[in-house]
């Protein structure tokens, strides 16, 4: 088989456990008595900025750097092509950070504590990212000294 098609494969059975995980997340979510219609709008800030840094956490940060070199060693075979773009795309790692920060809001026990960390860690985050490309601009076009994705001192 060749590799673009085991990549396929993989990628629809991907696809396939995702929306099978989204279906039991909404069963099991209904089923501890919540309701979507009755979500809080700062739940979904608290889910959106949560998820937005576990994306960039896996797929920009250091501390995910040695999984990202592992998986990046192994061999383009179908499977690993995928885990390589679940840990290298942000678009792949988005998707499934999503469903990670709804299941730390609704379904694990004290995870939302987790979320909320998340939350505060993505908007300083975001805050450096964009201090960074305003001092950029303003100091006659002088480039960074180092790029957003690493934060000082994580030599």
């Amino acid at each position: 088989m060749k590799v673009q098609t085991q990549e396929k494969l993989f990628n629809t059975l991907s696809i396939i456990i995702f929306a099978g995980l989204v279906i039991v997340s909404g069963y099991l979510f209904e089923r501890s008595g919540h309701r979507f219609d009755s979500i809080k709008t700062s739940e979904v800030i608290v889910i959106i900025l949560a998820a937005f840094r576990l994306t960039r956490l896996v797929v920009h940060d250091r501390i995910f750097r040695l999984p990202r070199e592992i998986v990046a060693s192994f061999p383009d075979i179908g499977f690993m092509v995928s885990i390589r773009s679940l840990l290298t795309c942000p678009w792949c790692a988005g998707v499934w950070s999503a469903l990670m920060a709804f299941w730390f809001q609704y379904l694990i026990p004290y995870t939302k504590y987790l979320n909320l960390l998340l939350a505060i860690a993505g908007v300083a985050t975001f805050l450096l990212i964009l201090v960074g490309r305003i001092a950029y601009k303003t100091e006659q076009g002088q480039p960074p000294e180092r790029p957003d994705n690493e934060a000082p001192g994580c030599e």
